[in-house]
C-alpha cells in the first residue's frame, strides 16, 4: 500500500470514527433527555410526599425521617447530575480553529466559511476531523459518567425513600397494604 492508499484509508478511518462518535453524542443527549424527564417527576413526587408528611416543617428529624431527608438529597443530586449530562458542548478543543460546530461562530457568513474550507490543506482538515473526534469522545466520556452517577443516585435515593416511608408509616396508606404485599412475597 502506497503512501496515498494509507492516506485515504486512514482518512475513511477517521470519518467512521466521526460518524460513531456522533452517533454515540445523539445516544448520550436522548439518555441525558428521558433521564432529566424522570428525576424531574421523581423531585416533584418526592416534595409532594415530603409536604404530606410535614418533614419540611420540622427542625428535628427521628431516624427514619432523617433518612427521608437523606433520599431526597440523592434524589435531588441525581437531577443535578442529569442536568450537567444534558449540557451541550460548545467550546472547541482547538482555540476555535476547527471549521466544525464549535469553531463556527469565526464566520459571519456562510461565505467565509467555504472560502476557509476551500483553502484549508486536507492535511489540516484531517487534524481538525480528529481533533473534534476527541473532544466529542471526552464530552461523551463525562456525559456517561454523569448518566451513571444520575442513575446510581436516584436509585439509591428512591430505595432509601421506600424505606424511609415503610418505617413512617405513610398517612394515607391503608393499613392492610404492607401485610397484603408481605402475604404475596412470602407466599409466591
Amino acid at each position: 500500500m502506497d503512501n496515498q492508499e494509507r492516506a485515504a484509508r486512514q482518512y475513511e478511518i477517521a470519518r467512521d470514527l466521526h460518524n460513531h462518535v456522533e452517533g454515540q453524542a445523539s445516544l448520550a443527549v436522548m439518555k441525558s433527555t428521558v433521564l432529566l424527564a424522570a428525576h424531574a417527576l421523581l423531585c416533584t413526587a418526592y416534595i409532594q410526599v415530603g409536604i404530606k408528611l410535614k418533614i419540611f416543617a420540622k427542625s428535628e428529624y427521628s431516624p427514619p425521617e432523617a433518612l427521608f431527608v437523606f433520599s431526597g438529597i440523592l434524589i435531588l443530586a441525581a437531577l443535578l447530575v442529569s442536568l450537567r449530562s444534558i449540557w451541550p458542548k460548545l467550546e472547541s478543543t482547538d482555540d476555535g480553529r476547527l471549521m466544525f460546530f464549535a469553531g463556527i461562530q469565526r464566520y459571519p457568513q456562510a461565505s467565509d466559511y467555504v472560502k476557509d474550507y476551500n483553502k484549508t490543506s486536507e492535511a489540516l482538515l484531517k487534524s481538525m476531523l480528529l481533533s473534534n473526534i476527541y473532544g466529542k469522545s471526552v464530552w461523551l466520556y463525562s456525559t456517561f459518567l454523569a448518566i451513571r452517577i444520575a442513575i446510581c443516585c436516584s436509585g439509591a435515593g428512591t430505595l432509601l425513600c421506600v424505606i424511609a416511608l415503610w418505617l413512617i408509616g405513610f398517612p394515607d396508606a391503608p393499613a392492610h397494604s404492607l401485610s397484603w404485599l408481605l402475604h404475596v412475597f412470602a407466599n409466591g
